[in-house]
């Protein structure tokens, strides 16, 4: 499945993210260069990895085959993350069982400073397409990332499909899919990621 939990480093970013709203001044609204270092200091001391980052989680979901009717349980599956290239990035490497066939899927997740957005992107054994997202945070602990997707079996390219991450604690983060339908976003996968 896409994009399985990479969201531990959302937690580093969402702290740089808030000192930065907090360091703007009242009366211009803008951040004076020595707020601006302030808050690259906060990023680059947030962005160094940490146990909490890595390790062993077991992933739980669900597939809405059809966006009407009832979802269809997953079989439990495992991920390792680890964050590399000096903690810039969080590497995932998902396995499990889908359509009674063994799965692996590999992950990186990333935020770029330059532009100032969360990038990641996935490939994995069931197809041959490099899947790529980019997004925002909308809250300190959700956020959503947008990107296309092929369906080989309609013959449909470049569909709308957005991922959302919320973490719900230290331990548990939820991630939903949803492609556009009739001008609305349809919840088409859902998945629990648990830390061993």
């Amino acid at each position: 499945m896409r994009s399985l939990t990479r969201v531990s480093i959302i937690v580093s970013f969402m702290l740089a993210l808030a000192l930065t709203a907090c360091a703007q001044t009242k009366e211009q609204g803008k951040p004076t260069p020595e707020d601006q270092q302030k808050a690259m200091a906060a990023m680059m001391a947030a962005m160094k990895p940490g146990p909490e980052h890595a390790g062993d989680w077991t992933i739980t979901g669900k597939v809405w085959m059809d966006p009407n009717g009832a979802p269809v349980d997953m079989k439990p599956g495992t991920q390792h993350a680890e964050m590399i290239l000096g903690g810039r990035y969080l590497q995932t490497v998902n396995n499990g069982e889908m359509m009674g066939m063994p799965y692996e899927g590999h992950g990186l997740l990333g935020y770029d400073n330059f532009k100032k957005q969360y990038q990641m992107t996935f490939v994995d054994n069931m197809g041959t397409t490099i899947s790529t997202a980019t997004g925002t945070a909308d809250a300190p602990d959700k956020i959503s990332l947008m990107g296309k997707m092929d369906d080989p079996s309609t013959g449909k390219k470049d569909m709308d499909v957005k991922y959302v991450y919320t973490i719900k604690d230290d331990k548990t983060v939820l991630f939903e899919m949803f492609m556009a339908q009739g001008g609305k976003d349809v919840k088409v996968m859902e998945m629990t990621s648990a830390k061993k």
